[in-house]
């Protein structure tokens, strides 16, 4: 039985098992109409939030208000309108709270525009300037004087992440301790006294004693200046603040020292950009987490693969639950063991006589442990499922136009395809005789020439070489232009552009040794197409500004690699999105892919994958779609190939592509199949969203359903979910499918093709 089969019969003894276990916090159907002062306070919002926006927003608010929670989670598909909702939070507030955003520093000035455009009264103060750290000593002033420190109105101190973790930097101090010792001289008699050595230790500036580590020894000066030590007699630290260099302390620990309960509410935006262990960014979260009263945390993409993307996560703003269930903050592999997977790989080395190690004391074994991906599903209960508010685009399928993402398999011409195998007949040899040995160093250089190689063809010719020999392994030639890819990309533009008068993105992944931004650029540029090009050296708060002046200058083509514009920026200009080049990040591609569908576009979008079919990257985009099911899964999106994913001890995204070369292992299914289950999952989830249960069936349809074979068709959803209304919802489906959702869900009230 699968997971569907079983859901289907036994879904409603299920949830209410659920119901009986769980204390539900909020309703949406239970509570509709019972918190009138909450719907009345929503509506007084300048931009008026959709149904489940505003249903979110209750759920927050009476956890935070009603319950006492000192953190949640907000995780929402991007285009939802997280930032709407965060500060929608904020109106229904008993009192005017003051709350710290800690942002990207592009999205600065973005908090400020939001929320002076949804709440109908604010005070913004942004910290994006070197006076920042003397607004906050004036708040601290202000609370140490008494005066009252409650705001008239709501204030929002908006602070990007990287000024708010940068600090002075600091050097050793330390005095030095005169040590000496005789020296006898080999041979010499004992009578006679030997040569005095002295030298100086380093010693503590506040007892005088000399600074060893754990087992006794001195600590050089080297040592000294590269991590913090403390005196371990006193306690006294052995650093101090650099005067020669810049004069600055960091916000985050300031707000921690001097104004902890200063902040009603602490908004994290894009928090999954800060799950490291030792970062500065994660750092200053998890120190303003801890200084402010209450904790909300923005994300789209809450997992990347491993378990523990979400350890530093929920011990910075969960850590009495931590730590109440026996976690250690410095033992991340006890939560692996609970609920990540872990790979035990114990080599036992037999002796130099040919005998078996195995047998005999004496032998010799070396073990070593190390991460995979996957997560128990256990963790959606015990830790997500509490603290967690998930949102889908399809809760707001109202509000968003069509959406079409598909992939495009090319054939590689006959010289390209030559070149192409042979390159990777050569590197397969190599790499087998390097993973014979143990080695794996071959397989970085391996995967980047297979995955580049047939997009860089047209213009250089590829000779990989072994890192640490230099030999080469293998050599591919350059083959004339334009490519299969190249002209896909050219005709695609000139439907787009030429044809519908949609402007088009194309991410391009590799853009530094093996930039192809300038071809593309030649090639469009050529057809008469006004290209431009977005590079790392624009600063981060000067993107969107830069995007908007090269709209206004008429650009129709805008190439960029997807790290540049994957958070936080709105590209209603651009519907078309073409990914030329993909890269091996989860994250990466679910941000970008979402930077044009979201509320307030009211354009249809389109996102295609170009890929070449039976290569490196058709194999890479089937993986990272695979992948992408279990992370959906572990927001709250459950399906029978997800689930399996989740617990599923797979390697890594670089050792499956790695593997499937080496052993000849070609993916189950295609990249268009995987990517259009994902698909066909998002219209079934539309259908189950906007369906009411108490309209009339299904009247007509067209005929033309039946001559349309295997196209992808749109459609219109119409329902009456009251007398004399009438609701229309735009979706994509395919025949087959089509006649199926007809069949399963006969309560629809129309569906008329488009």
């Amino acid at each position: 039985m699968t997971l569907q089969e079983f859901l289907t019969q036994f879904g409603e003894s299920l949830a209410q098992r659920v119901t009986q276990t769980c204390e539900i916090l909020h309703d949406p159907v239970r509570d509709a109409g019972k918190l009138p002062d909450m719907d009345n306070r929503l509506a007084t919002l300048r931009r008026p939030c959709y149904p489940a926006q505003a249903e979110a927003i209750k759920a927050l608010a009476r956890a935070f208000f009603h319950e006492g929670e000192r953190a949640a989670y907000l995780c929402g598909e991007m285009g939802v309108g997280k930032c709407q909702m965060a500060l929608g939070l904020l109106a229904l507030a008993p009192r005017p709270l003051r709350t710290l955003v800690m942002c990207p520093p592009h999205l600065v000035s973005k908090w400020q525009r939001e929320a002076e455009a949804v709440l109908p009264a604010v005070r913004v103060i942004p910290l994006s300037g070197p006076e920042s750290l003397g607004v906050l000593c004036r708040l601290a002033d202000a609370r140490k004087s008494g005066r009252p420190p409650i705001p008239a109105t709501p204030e929002l101190w908006v602070i990007g992440r990287e000024r708010a973790k940068l600090h002075h930097t600091w050097r050793p101090a330390v005095v030095t301790r005169l040590q000496a010792r005789r020296e006898t001289s080999p041979g010499g008699r004992a009578s006679q006294p030997g040569r005095l050595v002295t030298w100086r230790d380093p010693a503590c500036t506040r007892c005088g004693r000399p600074l060893v580590d754990k087992d006794g020894m001195p600590l050089p000066l080297d040592v000294l200046g590269k991590k913090h030590v403390f005196c371990p007699h006193c306690g006294e630290p052995a650093f101090t603040a650099d005067r020669q260099g810049p004069r600055r302390y960091a916000p985050a620990e300031f707000i921690k020292r001097h104004l902890k309960g200063a902040f009603d509410l602490f908004i994290a935006d894009e928090v999954h950009e800060l799950k490291g262990e030792s970062t500065g960014q994660g750092n200053a979260f998890g120190a303003l987490a801890a200084a402010c009263t209450r904790t909300l945390a923005l994300t789209g993409t809450l997992l990347g693969g491993y378990a523990d993307n979400l350890f530093f996560l929920l011990w910075r703003s969960h850590p009495t639950e931590m730590a109440a269930e026996g976690l250690d903050y410095r033992r991340v592999q006890q939560w692996m063991e609970r609920y990540g997977i872990l790979e035990r790989i114990t080599r036992i080395s037999p002796g130099d006589d040919g005998w078996d190690a195995r047998t005999v004391r004496g032998k010799t074994r070396r073990t070593t442990i190390r991460r995979k991906p996957g997560i128990s599903p256990l963790i959606l209960g015990k830790h997500l499922l509490p603290t967690t508010v998930f949102l889908r685009l399809a809760d707001v399928a109202e509000a968003l136009p069509p959406y079409e993402e598909r992939v495009i398999s090319l054939s590689m011409s006959p010289d390209l395809a030559e070149a192409y195998d042979a390159l990777a007949n050569s590197l397969l040899h190599h790499v087998r005789e390097a993973l014979a040995n143990g080695s794996k160093h071959l397989l970085s250089s391996y995967l980047q020439s297979l995955l580049c190689y047939p997009d860089e063809a047209a213009f250089r010719s590829e000779t990989v070489h072994d890192p640490r020999t230099k030999q080469i392994l293998g050599h591919a030639p350059q083959v004339p232009g334009p490519l299969p890819k190249e002209q896909e990309l050219l005709d695609l533009c000139a439907r787009e552009v030429r044809e519908e008068g949609r402007r088009v993105l194309v991410y391009v992944t590799f853009t530094e040794t093996r930039d192809i931004t300038p071809r593309l650029q030649e090639l469009l540029s050529g057809e008469g197409f006004r290209v431009a090009v977005l590079k790392g050296s624009v600063e981060p708060a000067r993107r969107e500004a830069w995007i908007q002046e090269r709209v206004q200058e008429g650009i129709e083509v805008l190439l960029v690699n997807p790290e540049l514009v994957k958070t936080g920026l709105d590209l209603y200009d651009f519907p078309t999105f073409l990914f030329y080049e993909t890269g091996y990040s989860i994250y990466s591609l679910r941000q970008a892919a979402r930077r044009a569908w979201r509320i307030g576009q009211r354009k249809p979008c389109r996102v295609i994958f170009l890929v070449y079919e039976d290569t490196m990257q058709s194999k890479a985009l089937t993986l990272i779609a695979t992948k992408l099911e279990a992370s959906l899964a572990v927001e709250g999106e459950l399906s029978a190939d997800g689930l399996s994913i989740l617990a599923d001890s797979s390697d890594s995204l670089v050792i499956e592509l790695a593997r499937a070369l080496v052993n000849q292992v070609g993916a189950t299914e295609s990249a268009e199949a995987v990517w259009a289950r994902l698909r066909k999952r998002d219209i079934e989830q539309v259908l189950t969203l906007t369906a009411a249960s108490s309209a009339p069936p299904v009247t007509t349809i067209s005929e033309s359903v039946e001559r349309i074979g295997e196209k992808l068709l749109i459609v219109d959803l119409i329902e009456h979910p009251a007398p004399r209304r009438k609701r229309v919802s735009r979706l994509e489906v395919k025949e087959a499918e089509l006649q199926q959702l007809l069949e399963e869900r006969p309560h629809l009230a129309q569906l008329a093709l488009f």
